[in-house]
């Protein structure tokens, strides 16, 4: 991973995290942290949990519900991470805060980005240049580098960190050449020094565009030459001077920069790329309105600004299969407390362009109106049923594609149900308690049900707290049940009410496949589809049962065969055996009945060749030498120590008949 993916510490802030607590928090909470000031010095890398105790503590009891300050400080951190989430919490004073995020095809696995990441890499590249940038220079360069975002509508682009490596090289050189030398420098401590404060002020914005500063602007720069400075006023045109040359330098930097490769910051013709959302439950959908944009044809059928429809991946693969379309993975995210925005397709510096699922929405409206506003407490359920009726139009009960809602448009209706039923947010209702340190029991939980005035509302609520005391005893994190615990349970434990008087709502969570995330949610549709399941499951059973009995007998059949022909294997091999022996006493016999033949034969001849040897007249008889038959040496007469056989007559020594008779033998 290229290291111009990190955020540098030293551009990080603690107010950023302010920010995103404050959109985190209800509705109900915002207010009582949003003049918090108390943040730890310096950047806020390792400093989350201490900033999240100090709001916890700035707020009295009324974060009890987010628990420990380290689970407070994971959410937040965890919530703060999506594309463009400075523009949604508007944290537009401050540095890029967010690491670029990486998006991966679902085709081969190539890597993208947003196209505003890029200057979030741009601000990491350069803070890698020159370490010790003043905080003050890295501010304006963030809000120069903001400025270029008006208008440009979200896009994706291939990384390349080859190409960052090389962007940095052109940044060094650059930043290199407008480098001032001593007496540049001493000229520009001696402007600096006739000038007060806001006159510094106004050779920084001189930097930046028109309609740059605003007035949140100038009280940040403010604040950090107060902090780098102190109280020390005759050290403020120095420090001006350095964060005006600092920030000067790599503004024109990236001026240069942007001549050279305007490809990465204008508007340009990429390639058709669409972001495939996929849920925690293994969908996998699109929103229509995106396909609609790369494929040029209008697939979303309402004219809703507030709302986008979704299609099913598998819809997208069959009837645009063919179209070259890059699809990024890219995961629907949830918080404990809150769904995590999806950028729409606006303007980038469109603070209202974010979206969460409509599940999410009614999820995260009910906990508002649940716990935040306790708006069912000493009330009659009678009077919700105008604003329910109003929130059916927007959580369609029959739709049962995945859609988006805009965070804007809930908003609106968490004001409109508090208006339709005429409550009075001043009024102070009856707070949950707080859980003992040995935690709470079922029957604890009964009796703050009772506590809390819910039974008007709900005489049926005790009903499900076993139930929902189960669940939260089974999910809690620490030894014991704690407050954040007896919170949970008692939202829903009201939810589940909601859902059985409302059938609307209970089939517009079944068909957003909802009803997994409310503990002891009864559900006929998801019973008939279970029990469908199950029965499909118990056919297939049978039938696989009924199979594994005839493959069993066909297997049985087979190894009664097998061992049939191992047993006649067995016995012909025997056969063979006893042929063998068979076979070698014969031709034993055979060689010594023919071997007793042979010697016989030429005992016989000996004796007859030795007669008529005698009787020949030896002074008259021609002899040709020959070899011996059997020792091979000549023989030198023909008649001294010789035979001849009386077969083949032909001739051998006499001393050898004996050792060449076994030898032939």
């Amino acid at each position: 991973m290229s290291k111009f993916l990190i955020v540098p510490d030293k551009a990080l802030t603690p107010l950023y995290i302010h920010r995103t607590s404050t959109t985190y928090f209800l509705e109900q909470y915002r207010d009582h942290c949003r003049f918090f000031v108390n943040y730890p010095n310096g950047n806020s890398k390792g400093k989350e949990e201490l900033l999240a105790q100090n709001l916890i503590k700035y707020a009295g009891h009324r974060l009890r519900m987010y628990g420990s300050a380290a689970e407070l400080a994971e959410s937040l951190e965890f919530y703060g991470k999506f594309t463009g989430s400075h523009v949604f919490f508007n944290a537009t004073n401050d540095p890029y805060q967010l690491d670029p995020i990486i998006y991966r095809s679902l085709n081969n696995n190539q890597e993208y980005i947003c196209n505003t990441d890029i200057f979030a890499i741009l601000q990491n590249i350069l803070l890698h240049i020159n370490m010790r940038c003043p905080d003050e220079a890295t501010h304006m360069v963030a809000y120069y580098m903001k400025s270029l975002e008006t208008d440009i509508k979200m896009q994706f682009m291939r990384f390349d960190p080859k190409l960052f490596d090389e962007i940095e090289k052109e940044l060094r050189v650059e930043m290199a050449k407008s480098k001032p030398n001593d007496a540049e420098i001493i000229a520009g401590v001696e402007e600096f020094s006739d000038m007060d404060f806001d006159e510094c002020l106004r050779k920084l914005k001189s930097l930046l565009p028109r309609n740059v500063w605003n007035l949140m602007r100038n009280v940040r720069m403010h604040t950090l030459f107060e902090r780098t400075g102190g109280r020390l006023t005759s050290l403020l045109p120095n420090l001006a001077f350095l964060a005006f040359n600092e920030a000067e330098r790599a503004i024109k930097s990236l001026k240069t920069l942007m001549k050279k490769r305007p490809e990465l910051f204008l508007p340009r013709e990429t390639e058709k790329v669409v972001r495939l959302f996929e849920d925690e439950d293994g969908e996998r959908f699109v929103m229509k309105a995106e396909l609609s944009n790369v494929l040029g044809t209008r697939l979303d059928s309402e004219d809703d600004p507030n709302t986008h429809f979704t299609m099913n991946m598998d819809d997208v693969l069959r009837r645009f299969g063919d179209e070259k379309i890059e699809f990024l993975h890219y995961p629907i995210r949830r918080a404990k407390h809150r769904a995590v925005p999806v950028k729409g397709l606006g303007s980038t510096t469109d603070q209202y362009d974010f979206f969460i699922l409509a599940v999410d929405a009614f999820f995260d409206l009910m906990k508002d109106l649940i716990i935040g506003v306790q708006v069912f407490q000493d009330k009659n359920f009678g009077k919700f049923s105008l604003g329910f009726h109003e929130l059916e139009k927007v959580f369609k009960p029959d739709c049962t594609e995945p859609y988006f809602i805009k965070t804007q448009a809930i908003e609106q209706l968490r004001e409109f149900v508090v208006i339709a039923t005429d409550h009075d947010e001043d009024d102070q209702a009856t707070m949950i308690r707080n859980a003992k340190s040995d935690g709470f029991t079922l029957q604890n939980l009964k009796n703050e049900l009772n506590h809390l005035g819910l039974k008007e509302a709900f005489p049926e609520i005790e009903e499900h707290a076993e139930m929902v005391y189960e669940h939260v005893d089974r999910c809690k994190k620490e030894k014991y049940l704690r407050t954040c615990d007896l919170f949970d349970a008692v939202e829903k434990c009201q939810l589940l009410c909601i859902l059985n008087r409302v059938p609307n709502f209970k089939r517009f969570i079944h068909n957003q496949k909802g009803c997994a995330r409310v503990p002891g949610l009864k559900c006929d549709k998801c019973e008939k589809e279970t029990s469908g399941i199950q029965n499909s499951m118990e056919n297939l059973q049978i039938k696989g049962n009924e199979k594994e009995k005839e493959l069993k007998k066909r297997e049985d059949e087979m190894n009664r065969l097998k061992e049939e022909l191992n047993r006649e294997k067995e016995r012909l091999n025997l056969e063979k055996e006893k042929n063998k022996m068979l076979q070698a006493e014969l031709f034993k016999l055979k060689a010594e009945d023919l071997g007793n033949d042979v010697i016989q034969q030429l005992l016989n001849g000996f004796a007859d060749t030795s007669t008529s040897n005698q009787k020949e007249d030896s002074p008259t008889t021609s002899y040709i030498p020959i070899k011996c038959l059997i020792c091979t040496t000549r023989i030198r007469s023909p008649t001294v120590n010789n035979i001849g056989c009386p077969s083949c007559k032909k001739r051998f020594h006499a001393n050898v008949t004996i050792s060449g008779i076994n030898r032939f033998s």
